[in-house]
């Protein structure tokens, strides 16, 4: 779900209390409330639809050509609308060209080639 991948990338943690979806901020200012504002009132309109995804998400995460999910995906407006990828910036703090997801990226995830390295920072 889009609003809830944006507000992640905005600088909130997603976390699910039973059926309640709590949103904790953890940027270093305070969130802008006219980007924040519209995605949390289609989070409210669309709250089941929020929960499945949240569940999906928590239930896939880490798994190669998982973009969505992905800590290393993000959205980059300047740059135009969509996914992209930043998995060397992301994993391993190295100055690499973002990639805009597609099936292509997906299939060449560099999870599938880093994994468990990869996977160690994730948790870490």
């Amino acid at each position: 779900m889009d609003a809830i991948i944006q507000l992640q990338t905005l600088g909130y943690r997603v976390n699910l209390e039973g059926d309640k979806i709590r949103l904790i901020w953890q940027g270093e200012s305070g969130p802008n409330p006219e980007q924040v504002t519209p995605l949390l009132e289609e989070v409210r309109a669309r709250k089941q639809e929020a929960l499945r995804y949240i569940r999906h998400a928590s239930r896939h995460k880490n798994r190669p050509g998982k973009c969505e999910s992905c800590r290393a995906g993000g959205y980059w407006p300047d740059h135009g609308d969509g996914l992209w990828c930043f998995f060397h910036a992301y994993f391993f703090g190295k100055c690499a060209p973002a990639q805009k997801v597609t099936d292509e990226v997906r299939e060449s995830c560099p999870l599938k080639r880093y994994g468990a390295r990869a996977r160690k920072v994730w948790t870490n």
